[in-house]
């Protein structure tokens, strides 16, 4: 797979202290940070830390989504019509909603 983003896997892993990152004891290289929270401008306070934390392990899944949509999209592509018009339909329906995920995910 030729991507342009870092690629996976990608981990979720709480830090509350500015150490470098290892892994199984080696430092990682060419990895993607993601931040589990906001500092509010005016106060200095750290604010919306668990909604940061589940934006972080979204993003950190990103990587094996994006996969999974693309070997849903290439299952379905592979699937004999069905007799059934409205089955079509949906699947039809299902391939654009795919390939627009991945198009935001890659362009």
């Amino acid at each position: 797979m030729n991507t342009k983003h870092t690629p996976g896997p990608w981990i979720y892993k709480f830090n509350k202290t500015r150490e470098k990152y290892k892994i199984d004891g080696l430092r990682w290289e060419g990895f993607a940070r993601v931040y589990a929270h906001t500092r509010d401008t005016i106060t200095g306070k750290i604010t919306d830390q668990e909604e940061g934390e589940a934006n972080a392990r979204l993003i950190a899944a990103a990587p094996e989504l994006l996969e999974a949509l693309r070997k849903t999209k290439d299952g379905i592509l592979a699937m004999p019509s069905s007799e059934n018009d409205h089955i079509n339909n949906w699947l039809d329906n299902l391939v654009c909603i795919i390939n627009a995920a991945i198009k935001k995910a890659t362009e």
